[in-house]
């Protein structure tokens, strides 16, 4: 990143990246679990964006319902926290098929 010149180098501290970066988000108090997507919020935040943390309802309408597409993504970048065994997609994805007329996507 050095040798690249890239001047504004925005992130979280954590996994011995610290070094890396030369803009970080500003602490806060520890709150508990926070959604993936409010961490990526404060990212935007950091570099000057202006967000509003605001998320559409997860229930989908009617009309949705009739073409309702769902994909499973078994991978995990963010951590080992985030990785599922194999079975446990198994299960969501009987689940899922079980309430909902899904069509998915592979």
């Amino acid at each position: 990143m050095f040798l690249a010149g890239i001047p504004r180098r925005v992130g979280f501290s954590g996994h011995s990246r610290r070094w890396l970066l030369n803009q970080r988000p500003r602490q806060t108090k520890a709150r508990g679990i926070v959604h993936q997507s409010y961490r990526y919020l404060e990212l935007a935040t950091t570099i000057g964006a202006k967000v509003r943390p605001e998320f559409p309802p997860a229930k989908p309408v009617d009309r949705q319902r009739a073409d309702l597409r769902f994909a499973l993504c078994p991978g995990a970048e963010y951590g080992p926290a985030k990785r599922w065994l194999p079975e446990r997609f198994t299960e969501v994805a009987r689940e899922i098929a079980a309430r909902l007329p899904v069509r998915w996507i592979l």
